[in-house]
């Protein structure tokens, strides 16, 4: 068989340059690469792995020989960032508390000031909120709600984009690394083309008329597919593509005029990366906003849908139904990363160096 790496996400770096790193590290970083190596299952993206690491704080990972790397990625969670010492000492606090983990059908506390503090932050018109655990479920509960209020089942997405690992959100996802091999993918995930300004095929210079061009696939879809239930994308590529403003409020009319839902996903853009605390907030808000990553303040797994009151109808079935749906030491990370985020102001301050760069 002919495996490639993906070039999408995978690391394709097998150069002369990649051999004199591998060659430079020590015999117990080796050691412990090998023993990864031995016990992961092996995936393109996730193992071997080209380091070990002994510590990851702020902005900065460090590995065993003491090599510090300024992390301009970060798998998008360090928005307060790496072992933020206030949500270190609010979730040492938690634990103190004998309140790690609630069984369903109960609450607590801190996972109903997070839901209060992201409906505060929010846009006006989203005030319900659903956690789960990761980002590939949140979209899976994004796009279940968008099904059952609307009572149709196909979905519009965009190539090349991720949205998790999940049956449902890979086949959503445009990126065939997650669905090749996998047989018939969910029925209905239909994909449109992400407008692109500086690479667009059509090689037009105008904003308007580039629009135009990507948003003449979504009519033809839309012309032979009326039981369409919702648009599904990243308001801002994480690639990145920053689309134009004209464009998403054509997208939002156009949800509007046939009862689509537009569900957006904010698993990286969203909690301040783009100078607003939500990418949305540059352009329309949408009926779903999808949260994950530094929702659990780098130290925790987390991930939610925020939605419209009239959407709170579904009483009679259950879309998220996790053993760590309001897990209170993840919902404490959440809640201090925030605080951490507005009391610092980080949101102005990625506006100010966005502008600057």
């Amino acid at each position: 068989m002919n495996h490639q790496v993906s070039k999408e996400q995978g690391d394709t770096n097998t150069g002369s340059l990649r051999s004199a790193y591998v060659e430079k590290l020590s015999e117990t970083t080796r050691h412990w690469l090998e023993e990864d190596a031995k016990y992961f299952l092996h995936q393109a993206l996730s193992t071997p792995v080209m380091n070990v690491l002994v510590k990851t704080e702020g902005a900065w990972i460090e590995d065993m020989q003491g090599r510090r790397y300024l992390d301009l990625h970060g798998n998008g969670v360090h928005n307060a960032g790496f072992s933020n010492p206030e949500v270190i000492a609010a979730v040492q606090q938690q634990l103190r508390h004998h309140l790690a983990f609630t069984p369903r059908r109960y609450t607590n506390i801190p996972a109903v000031e997070l839901a209060k503090k992201l409906v505060a932050i929010i846009p006006d018109e989203l005030t319900r909120v659903l956690f789960c655990p990761g980002g590939s479920e949140a979209i899976e509960m994004a796009v279940a709600l968008a099904k059952h209020v609307t009572g149709r089942w196909k979905t519009v997405s965009y190539w090349d984009s991720y949205h998790g690992n999940g049956f449902q959100s890979s086949s959503i996802g445009g990126e065939e690394h997650f669905s090749v091999g996998m047989g018939p993918m969910m029925p209905g995930a239909l994909h449109i083309e992400f407008p692109n300004y500086y690479r667009n095929p059509w090689a037009l210079e105008e904003e308007e008329a580039i629009d135009e061009q990507y948003l003449r696939q979504l009519k033809i879809i839309l012309q032979r597919n009326p039981d369409i239930a919702a648009i599904v994308a990243e308001p801002i590529s994480a690639t990145p593509v920053v689309p134009s403003q004209s464009y998403w409020q054509q997208i939002r009319e156009i949800c509007d005029a046939h009862g689509i839902f537009l569900i957006f996903d904010e698993i990286i853009e969203g909690l301040g990366r783009t100078g607003k605390w939500f990418a949305c907030e540059h352009y329309v808000t949408p009926d779903v906003l999808v949260l994950g990553k530094s929702l659990g303040g780098g130290l925790l797994p987390l991930a939610g849908i925020v939605t419209k009151e009239k959407y709170n109808v579904l009483q009679h079935r259950s879309i998220g139904h996790f053993t760590h749906e309001k897990n209170p030491l993840s919902a404490t990370a959440g809640l201090a990363a925030i605080h951490y985020i507005e009391s610092h102001e980080l949101v102005k301050n990625a506006a100010t160096l966005g502008d600057y760069l």
